[in-house]
């Protein structure tokens, strides 16, 4: 994934990321079902998918722990229910 590619999908919010997992997951079970059938025409693709599904994963995991947190005065990030 290029740079441009990895920062606009690092920018999108939690349901666009989560339509965009569905996405991945579904091409990379067809590129698997179409391995096991000896058609696979790109089997760098896979690996390319498994590797985006993860870092979407990941930025899935980052969107939502830092959901409950608001930035306090002196930059520390606090739980939004202490801020208040």
């Amino acid at each position: 994934m290029k740079r441009k590619e990895r920062e606009a999908l690092r920018a999108l919010s939690v349901e666009e990321l989560d339509s965009e997992l569905v996405k991945r997951s579904k091409e990379l079970f067809e590129l698997e079902f179409h391995k096991a059938l000896r058609q696979a025409k790109n089997p760098l693709r896979e690996r390319f998918l498994r590797r985006e599904k993860a870092a979407i994963l990941t930025w899935l995991g980052q969107k939502r722990q830092n959901a409950g947190r608001v930035p306090a005065d002196n930059g520390d990030v606090k739980p939004a229910i202490a801020a208040q």
